[in-house]
Parts: structure tokens; C-alpha cells; sequence
């Protein structure tokens, strides 16, 4: 695993895809990728896309899901972020930003004002943003104009069908959590399931579009101590 990841490194500044990967790891072809219904690849698991569209350093991040010794956090991945919470002093406030401002362009130490959609606004020596920007609503005032325009490629489409059922061939009741491109309708859920309780569908745009992602990953950081997180996903 960790020969591939840093094979990933080298080789996304390359253009290589995530066949290179596969290949090096010798990993079969129907284990890499994902069919509609049945064997599911692990490309699709983790970014609902197909391998040879990866850059070989997400390729080989999705492998982290496929080794020995996987683990998860006990009560969902949530608990990580209110234990950070109840750990920290710091206010958490429930409001959509609309507006990042630089506000001393001269200064090399620059504050930023964040704005909500309520009206209210503080100023921070630090922003983190944790959200694809062309989705988001957020403007960026007085950053480098390269800092406004990049960053705007395809996210990819994903729907996450939530069931409460009976999967085949017969195991017990449980929740299910599938990945795909398109809403499943009934003609499918009926090929996966022996009986369902309980539907729940929901649509957000989860990762970008590797195949559109350039060779030469784009910085993290936008401006002086404004860094950006979604270039990966």
C-alpha cells in the first residue's frame, strides 16, 4: 500500500491514470472497476467513477478502503468532529457564508472579513473552505484573480440510496448504502433486494470529475492563510 500511494505521487505530475496503479498493484480488472449491478469495484465505492479516469494518486488512495486492518470510528465519522468541538474553544455557528473579503491587500499579514447571509460578518487571520466554490455561492473579494477563477471543474454526480431491507441472496435485515451515477429505480432495487422496509434518496455532488482534473493538481492554498480542501474531493 504504501509503494502505490507513493507510485500516486509520483506519477499524478505524470498525467497518468489509474490504470498505472492497478497495474503495478496487479490488481484485476473487475476488481478495480464497478458494474451496475454485481461485483462492485472500489473505484466506484469511493468516488462512484471509473479507474482509468483517476489520477493515480486518488487511484491509490481508494485502495486504503481494500487492505488488512480497515477500521471506522465508532458512532460514524461524526464523533471526530464533536470531539474536536468539545475539545476546542470555539463558537460553532450554523450560517451560509456568501462572502470571503481580503482586506488589506498591502499588508503581508492580511485579515479576513466572512460574511453571512444574515447580515452578520467577523474578521479572521485564517479561512478554511471545505465546499467545491462553484457550488457554494461564495465570492471571493480582493484575492489574486487567479485565486476567483480556479478550481471550477465537474463534480461528479452521486446518488446515495439509503435501504432498510433484505439483501440477495438472503442475509439479515439491515441498512445498505449504495453509490451511483443515476436515482436506482424499483427494477433495480428489486434485483438487489429480497424485501425493503425503507427508501432514502440523497443527491449532492460529492467529488470532482477526475478526468477533467489537470495533471498538475492546482495549490491548496488560494491567499495567504486561505486554503481550499476540495481539490481532492
Amino acid at each position: 500500500m504504501r509503494d502505490s500511494l507513493s507510485d500516486g505521487r509520483r506519477a499524478v505530475r505524470r498525467g497518468h491514470t489509474g490504470r498505472h496503479v492497478s497495474a503495478h498493484a496487479a490488481l484485476g480488472r473487475r476488481v478495480v472497476h464497478a458494474q451496475p449491478v454485481g461485483p462492485v469495484g472500489f473505484t466506484n465505492v469511493n468516488y462512484n467513477q471509473d479507474g482509468d479516469t483517476l489520477n493515480t494518486f486518488v487511484m491509490a488512495v481508494t485502495l486504503a478502503g481494500v487492505q488488512d486492518g480497515f477500521w471506522a470510528v465508532e458512532g460514524c465519522d461524526q464523533e471526530v468532529c464533536r470531539g474536536l468541538l468539545d475539545n476546542a474553544d470555539v463558537a460553532l455557528r450554523h450560517q451560509a457564508v456568501t462572502t470571503v473579503q481580503r482586506l488589506d491587500q498591502a499588508s503581508p499579514f492580511a485579515e479576513f472579513q466572512v460574511s453571512a447571509g444574515s447580515g452578520e460578518a467577523d474578521v479572521f487571520d485564517a479561512v478554511v473552505i471545505v465546499t467545491p466554490l462553484q457550488h457554494s455561492g461564495i465570492e471571493l473579494n480582493g484575492f489574486p484573480h487567479s485565486a476567483s477563477t480556479m478550481h471550477r471543474g465537474e463534480y461528479q454526480r452521486t446518488v446515495v440510496t439509503f435501504v432498510v431491507g433484505q439483501p440477495k441472496p438472503a442475509e439479515n435485515e439491515s441498512v445498505w448504502k449504495i453509490f451511483s451515477p443515476e436515482p436506482l429505480d424499483n427494477v433495480t432495487l428489486d434485483k438487489l433486494f429480497r424485501a425493503r422496509q425503507h427508501v432514502t434518496v440523497r443527491e449532492f455532488a460529492a467529488f470532482p470529475k477526475y478526468r477533467s482534473t489537470p495533471a498538475e493538481l492546482p495549490s491548496f492554498v488560494l491567499d495567504q492563510a486561505v486554503f481550499y480542501t476540495s481539490l481532492i474531493e
